[in-house]
């Protein structure tokens, strides 16, 4: 299972009561490094859905503006990385604002050895990346088959079968 790493939790948590204590505590205040860094340690980078069947696991990312020339994907020693550029499209005109992040950025994910990496595509399908890897044969769930008798005959005992009764 995957968990997000959240290294300044601990500071949040004890600044919290400070900042119902008065408005200084929740603006500027010089400790309150921690909600900040944690609220912008992925500015940039998009939020990544994880979903698992008994098959594979499929990484569903959000990367607008990006074409396929602009993203990379690697695997390697059970890790996923996704690598992207998101280039100014701002040819000819001055810049008033900005609000939307120009860069790159990388996400990797750590998924151990049940996965084939091997066994990896990825598609860009309307500003959506999913990367798609596949699970190795021996870490999908089967059927053990349960043997009857003396003889060690391999029979699968079926629900309110003959051979089940006896």
């Amino acid at each position: 299972m995957l968990a997000r790493y959240t290294p300044w939790f601990s500071t949040d948590a004890f600044l919290r009561p400070l900042r119902s204590f008065s408005p200084f505590f929740g603006f500027g205040f010089p400790w309150d490094l921690g909600a900040d860094l944690a609220s912008t340690a992925l500015a940039g980078a998009p939020r990544v859905d994880i979903l698992e069947n008994d098959s594979s696991v499929e990484l569903v990312c959000d990367v607008p503006g990006c074409g396929p020339d602009d993203i990379s994907v690697t695997a390697e020693n059970g890790v996923v990385t996704i690598h992207a550029r998101r280039t100014a499209e701002s040819e000819g005109a001055s810049m008033i604002r900005s609000e939307r992040y120009r860069g790159e950025f990388t996400r990797s994910f750590a998924l151990g050895e049940d996965y084939d990496m091997d066994q990896v595509s990825a598609s860009l399908q309307n500003g959506v990346l999913t990367v798609k890897v596949a699970k190795r044969p021996e870490a999908t769930p089967r059927r053990i088959p349960i043997r009857l008798g003396a003889e060690g005959v391999n029979k699968q005992l079926g629900a309110g079968s003959a051979e089940a009764a006896s």
